[in-house]
This record gives C-alpha cells, structure tokens and sequence, in this order.
C-alpha cells in the first residue's frame, strides 16, 4: 500500500507541475498577445493624437509672414468658428471642406486661419475628426479626387488634416507646415 501512495504523491506532484508550467505557458502567450497589439499602432507609424488640441500649430510651426489672423464677427459668424484657432460649431459649413464630402461621417473640424503680413492671402488648417476611422478610409477616394495644387491632404487614424493657402505663392509655406506636422503627429499624406 506504500507502493501505491508513493506513486499517488508522485502523480500529484506531476500534474501539479504540468498545471503550473500549462498555466506558466499561457500567461506567456497571452502577454506576447498584448505586447503585439499595443505596438500596432507604432508598426504603422501612427502615434496616439489628442484631437484638437495637438492639431494646433505650435511655436515654430507658423510660416514666416504669416499671423493668426483676428477674424471679424461676420466672418467668424459666416465660418462658424467662436475663436480662431477653435472648433468649427456650424455643421452646415462642413459641405464646404471638400468636393463630394459626406458630412454625417465628420464628428467635428478643428481649424486655424493666418493672415499673411503684408498680403490679403490666406494660409490654415483643417483638422476634421471623422466618425471612425472606416468613415475617413471611404472617403480618400473623394478626397483624392478634389486634389488641388494649394491643398495638401494628410491623415492619422480618423483625423483628416488639411493645409491650404490662397496663393500659389505660398505653397512652399504649407508644404513646410505639413512636413512640420508629419515629423510631430507621424502623419500620412494621401
């Protein structure tokens, strides 16, 4: 009877370790598993964005010759804005970002408008937060179509950025403020 409870105990002790390395090895995968999906965004070159407020232009980003402009209450009115930089609270106006854009995909629009110091041209931004991110994918098509040499069309996650300017004169100034924005926000040009 001996016999039988030294080999009880030693079966005991085998399934207890065959647990624990089982459990061992699960806990294992099941953190390689969320190591890999935590770094998903990094292998796409996406980092998180904190919507609007890393959309502003920061120091350094403004081009030289340019101001924020101080809009008027009829423009501010006419653009829907209550402050420039600031959310853009007309939801009508959004028919107007883009040629065939879908207003109902877009959450809301973020913008900044400068003024070039000793011209009557324009130069902003338009960060457009889209419902989801599918919501923007089926838009690149449209936003593709619409192309225009004085707009430059960038991308993260849902958010759509779009820099323009009024003169051709400027385009070096957007694509300097566009190359700035995809250096901070690792953003995707379309």
């Amino acid at each position: 009877m001996t016999e039988n409870k030294k080999n009880g105990k030693k079966l005991l002790i085998l399934t207890i370790v065959i647990i624990l390395f089982l459990a061992g090895f699960f806990a294992l995968i099941w953190s390689l598993d969320l190591q890999k999906i935590e770094k998903q965004p990094e292998e796409r070159g996406a980092i998180q964005t904190n919507y609007p407020g890393d959309f502003d232009l920061k120091e350094g980003e403004i081009p030289e010759n340019f101001q924020m402009e101080k809009l008027g209450k009829s423009k501010m009115n006419r653009l829907g804005l209550k402050s420039n930089p600031g959310t853009i609270y007309n939801t009508d106006y959004y028919r107007y970002l883009y040629s065939g854009v879908k207003p109902k995909k877009v959450d809301q629009v973020y913008t900044s408008i400068l003024k070039h110091n000793s011209r009557d041209d324009e130069l902003g931004v338009l960060a457009i937060e889209y419902k989801s991110a599918e919501d923007l994918t089926g838009e690149e098509g449209t936003i593709k179509k619409d192309e225009m040499t004085r707009k430059i069309y960038l991308r993260s996650d849902q958010v759509l950025v779009i820099i323009w300017c009024d003169d051709k004169k400027d385009i070096s100034s957007i694509q300097d403020v566009a190359s700035k924005f995809k250096e901070r926000l690792k953003l995707q040009e379309l």
